[in-house]
């Protein structure tokens, strides 16, 4: 489904800013405020807009050591697994995955030794068939996608 050139031009203004004021935005999109206003209740109520957040600097505050973990578990433990994952402090994002793999965390740590602690918790209490460990080294680019309204020209009708 693509979208009109107003409604991707209010996205990629929320994706880059959500705290920018309508009038703000009216005046770098050209579209009127009431416009503006009406298309955002539309998309909050329709579920385009899940939620408004904010894009935390984990390492501002401590947590370093952020980690991915592909996860083939035994089929007889995921759905005690995948509640333990929800309920985990640490658990920053919980996907469903396929291609050999049941789950995907991302997970936040203050620490190595808290990583590997919490890796080996898993280990000790769930029966994995598989298990890949990604430490991320260097965020390149996070959230980015409708973010540039250079490329919004190839996504609207």
């Amino acid at each position: 489904m693509k979208l009109p050139r107003r409604d991707l031009l209010l996205l990629c203004q929320l994706r880059k800013n959500s705290r920018e004021p309508l009038t703000t935005m009216s005046r770098e999109t050209r579209i009127p405020v009431s416009t503006l206003y009406d298309r955002l209740r539309h998309f909050e109520e329709s579920q385009v807009i899940k939620k408004h957040t904010s894009i935390v600097n984990f390492s501002a505050f401590g947590y370093q050591v952020r980690i991915n973990i592909m996860v083939k578990v035994s089929p007889s433990f995921r759905e005690k697994f995948r509640a333990h994952l929800v309920n985990h402090e640490n658990v920053n994002n919980l996907y469903k995955i396929n291609n050999g793999f049941d789950f995907l965390i991302e997970a936040v740590f203050q620490s190595i030794q808290d990583a590997e602690s919490f890796i080996d918790s898993l280990e000790e209490t769930f029966e994995f068939r598989k298990i890949d460990v990604y430490y991320i080294t260097e965020e390149i680019k996070r959230e980015g996608f409708l973010s540039n309204k250079e490329t919004l020209p190839i996504l609207y009708k």
